[in-house]
């Protein structure tokens, strides 16, 4: 019978002493141990044993977990299997993510993974720990509604703020007006106003981290959110800390909600200590080409690392409020901590075809009342190779239906002459139930009026035709649901 190694050597980890055989005692402590546990392949990510505690959090028994894989676990969107095979052997990788349940409902989960073996076979070690109550309201609320309730404060001083700042501006634009281009006055003029836009720049962003709200994704690049928050968050590091910028200069964009990821740069460099010691939070962007269940995709990289190693598996419940990218925690010796935000290229239209290795053939309606806006569309579609159908109006719309066998994606405006975007797309989908709808609104409360879900989108007005086309690929390539 084996036996358990005396001490692991320099750079291995405890749990490589783990579950060498079928036989090991160690396997009852495995088998008994409340701490949810799944020992999975390292290239197929298949689950070949699961503790009681790892079964029980996925409302089964371990019999059934076994032969499923994360993929089946996670949910589909999410870079499991990207950051596994990164951290083959040499790391411990700490991720969030949304697990199933045998009975369909999902919840978050923080993953923890560590390098482990069976009989000389590489295996992952899977630690699992529900985040329900973490995210739930708890002991902190208090303190949560505290905050919450500067947060609030900070947008309304920062309304108020604006307003002196537009008197500023206005009076400054006006005095400017009778003056000589060589006059001294003018040059101490300008001077005050580039002040006062500087003024007006910091109190957007604190109206952009006070603001709350459902997630608004439009197209943007990384690059800007970070330089725009560069002094921001060098004002809140510990002294001895510094703020280094990695920033590539040819990040493509990425369709998110700039405000959510300003508030989660802040919350990183807030959970940030080094104790006054001497180290350096590195924020970097980087274009990557990652080999997804789907092939190789294009993603964004965003990565913080603290060389203290001060950010804990906590951190990770972050990305929970990540909607349009995936995130996890890495830690490494020597390194320090590193959060880990992973968003598909957004890539602008000029080429996205090229990029895709294919024209779509599908057929879309286009449902807008203002005939300028009507004919771009039209005419972005035609170019994609879609088939196009076009109407003004509800009405319109259901007569242009008649003669068309199908349509597969509905784009609507939310307000329409003779009704909602929303009874349109009842309508259509009780004779199309596959039929992909994108509708266009113009604020957040037309959004929360709507009933998002795989097939339905929104996109906030004014939008480009970048935004436009990151959505249409997505909502079409979902797969139909039966």
């Amino acid at each position: 019978m084996p036996t358990a190694e005396p001490n692991p050597e320099p750079g291995t980890f405890a749990s490589q002493r783990v579950l060498k055989a079928e036989h090991d005692p160690y396997r009852a402590v495995f088998d008994l141990c409340p701490t949810p546990m799944m020992l999975c392949e390292v290239g197929t990510l298949r689950v070949i044993a699961a503790n009681v505690a790892a079964s029980k959090l996925h409302g089964t028994c371990p019999e059934l977990l076994q032969g499923r894989t994360l993929f089946e676990l996670r949910r589909v969107s999410d870079l499991t299997s990207i950051m596994l095979k990164r951290a083959v052997g040499h790391e411990i990788a700490l991720g969030f993510g949304y697990h199933v349940r045998q009975d369909g409902a999902t919840f978050p989960v923080q993953l923890t993974v560590h390098p482990s073996e069976v009989g000389g076979k590489p295996l992952w070690l899977c630690v699992l720990k529900s985040l329900e109550e973490l995210l739930a309201p708890r002991e902190g609320e208090p303190k949560r509604r505290l905050l919450e309730a500067v947060g609030r404060l900070a947008g309304v001083v920062a309304h108020d703020i604006n307003n002196l700042l537009s008197v500023i501006l206005s009076f400054g634009s006006l005095a400017t007006a009778h003056l000589a281009s060589d006059s001294p006055a003018l040059r101490d003029l300008t001077e005050i106003r580039g002040a006062t836009e500087r003024a007006t720049l910091l109190t957007k962003q604190l109206l952009s981290l006070s603001r709350k709200g459902p997630s608004c994704p439009k197209s943007l690049r990384l690059n800007e959110v970070v330089i725009r928050l560069e002094k921001l968050l060098g004002r809140m590091l510990d002294d001895g800390t510094e703020l280094v910028l990695d920033l590539a200069p040819d990040v493509d964009p990425v369709m998110a909600d700039p405000a959510q990821i300003e508030r989660l740069l802040v919350q990183l460099v807030a959970e940030t200590h080094g104790g006054g010691h001497p180290g350096t939070l590195r924020i970097e962007t980087r274009n990557v080409e990652l080999e997804t269940e789907r092939g190789r995709e294009r993603h964004v990289l965003l990565r913080v690392t603290d060389s203290h190693g001060s950010l804990t598996p906590d951190v990770g419940a972050l990305s929970a409020f990540v909607d349009s990218g995936n995130a996890w925690l890495e830690a490494e010796a020597g390194v320090g901590t590193q959060f880990v935000a992973c968003f598909p290229s957004a890539r602008g239209e000029s080429g996205v075809a090229a990029a895709r290795g294919k024209v779509r053939r599908e057929t879309v309606l286009v449902v807008q009342d203002n005939p300028h806006l009507r004919k771009t569309l039209r005419n972005y579609f035609v170019r994609e190779g879609f088939r196009v159908l076009d109407a003004e109006s509800g009405l319109d719309a259901m007569r242009q239906l008649e003669p068309c066998a199908s349509v597969d994606l509905l784009l609507t405006d939310f307000v329409l002459t003779d009704g909602s975007g929303s009874e349109l797309c009842r309508a259509l989908r009780d004779r199309l139930p596959s039929l992909r709808v994108l509708v266009s609104i113009g604020d957040a409360e037309q959004r929360d009026a709507l009933r998002l879900d795989e097939r339905t989108e929104s996109i906030t007005k004014p939008f480009d035709l970048r935004e436009l086309d990151a959505l249409v690929q997505r909502l079409l390539d979902q797969p139909d649901v039966t």
